[in-house]
């Protein structure tokens, strides 16, 4: 299994330092044509859905002064509240008591390997 996997990964690897030929794809095939102008139609019909309308583009727009309780949802800042403090507590006590076991197990593990 480790032959094959290797034997795929210097493939891959001499295979992406070859030089490509792009001579052959720049010439679309005969299947290929109807496919390029169904894609340049959507394209040009794309590009004049995002065009503003003239209406629109010569309105000005006034920016809306902010109240207070508005500006301060715009700065996306909200803090997370007293339940992400709980489990931000919680979590960082679990983990320091996953550390001390973990500590305490290995010392174990080495004395008694030593007294053997």
């Amino acid at each position: 299994m480790s032959r094959v996997l290797s034997l795929f990964v210097i493939v891959a690897l001499f295979g992406s330092a070859l030089p490509v030929s792009a001579a052959a794809a720049d010439e679309p095939t005969a299947a290929a044509r109807p496919l390029q102008l169904s894609i340049q139609k959507a394209a040009v019909l794309a590009a004049r859905e995002m065009t503003p309308a003239p209406a629109m583009a010569a309105t000005p727009v006034a920016p809306r002064p902010f109240s207070g309780t508005d500006r301060s949802r715009k700065q996306m800042g909200g803090g997370g509240g007293k339940a992400a403090m709980v489990l931000t507590l919680v979590g960082s006590l679990v983990g320091v008591a996953a550390t001390v076991y973990m500590v305490r197990e290995m010392k174990k593990s080495s004395e008694a390997d030593s007294q053997q």
